[in-house]
């Protein structure tokens, strides 16, 4: 991904956090459906929003691991400012 590329990427990812936590801050919807009523995915649909919310941290979290595996193999973790080696 070219650094243009990388920015709208990265605006959408944040922006897609900012609406998870606005979802999360209302307790009300996370045992509402995922998906719409006319939507035709039988595998997800018993998904509750609050369900969707954990799919999302937890596959996030993968990929996060994934990340860090390789930079380790680079020898580029832990990062100059530091943080949690594991």
């Amino acid at each position: 991904v070219d650094s243009d590329g990388w920015d709208i990427l990265r605006e959408r990812y944040l922006r897609a956090v900012a609406d998870a936590g606005r979802i999360a801050s209302d307790s009300t919807s996370l045992a509402d459906s995922l998906l719409p009523p006319d939507a035709n995915i039988p595998s997800m649909a018993r998904e509750s929003r609050g369900s969707g919310l954990l799919r999302a941290a937890v596959h996030n979290s993968h990929h996060l691991g994934q990340i860090i595996t390789m930079r380790r193999l680079m020898g580029l973790w832990p990062p100059p400012g530091g943080t949690i080696t594991w």
